[in-house]
């Protein structure tokens, strides 16, 4: 009998079986009441085994439900539900730490330009490459006010979160944009893009609108010498 104390033996059981299933093999995930605890255990080592295993979430997992109705039994299809995991991972990965491939795999096919801002916005964070941060930025804050007419039943609550960041961050003016955002990261546990996007907003208030494109490096760092000339050697720049 299953029971607290052999449920994790059990279910390492179930993930070991899983091991012996292609990748590219079809799992068929069965919740009819007859299995008794089997199904939870078997959806519980697939999520446990794609959480481990990166290039398992790509593995196409269905869910049927069957239901006995007096003469006739009743099969019915529930990808709808493996559909919502699937994408409540891609979201928690993007909102996390930004990683956005797999969020705009489901965004694209009705909201293009906003999986394509998440997508541009999550490569300059994860490139290091905060300088790009930017255009993205007010690319989503775009996107935000034309959202698409028909959607899955699991955009709204997507789409809320993406409004509420985009209201943390989008802000008008770049420096400001950049600590709002150096706030996030390092919120988010990712220090060293953190300690860049701090450096953006420096360089931005520093720079005071100028076009920084017009500028060389030498000639940036020599602008920030200048207005920090009074703090002391606090900064690698100086």
């Amino acid at each position: 009998d299953l029971s607290n104390g052999n449920a994790l033996k059990t279910l390492m059981f179930y993930v070991d079986c899983l091991e012996r299933v292609p990748v590219d093999h079809e799992l068929i995930l069965d919740l009819s009441h007859g299995f008794r605890p089997m199904p939870v255990l078997l959806l519980s080592s697939i999520r446990y085994q794609q959480a481990l295993t990166p290039e398992r979430r790509a593995q196409k997992v269905r869910i049927v439900y069957g239901e006995y109705g007096g003469k006739v039994s009743r099969v019915r299809n529930l990808d709808a539900i493996w559909e919502g995991m699937r994408v409540a991972e891609s979201a928690r990965r993007w909102f996390e730490i930004f990683s956005a491939e797999e969020l705009c795999l489901e965004l694209e096919g009705f909201w293009s330009e906003g999986a394509r801002a998440i997508k541009d916005l999550g490569q300059a964070i994860q490139a290091n490459d905060l300088q790009r941060a930017l255009s993205p930025i007010r690319a989503l804050g775009g996107a935000l006010n034309r959202t698409p007419e028909e959607s899955p039943a699991w955009f709204p609550d997507i789409l809320s979160k993406l409004l509420a960041f985009h209201h943390e961050i989008g802000l008008s003016n770049p420096a400001e944009t950049y600590l709002a955002l150096a706030r996030r990261l390092a919120r988010n546990r990712l220090i060293g893009q953190a300690y860049l996007a701090l450096d953006e907003a420096l360089i931005e208030t520093v720079l005071g609108g100028r076009d920084r494109k017009e500028l060389d490096w030498d000639e940036i760092r020599g602008s920030i010498r200048e207005r920090l000339t009074g703090l002391g050697d606090w900064h690698p720049w100086m």
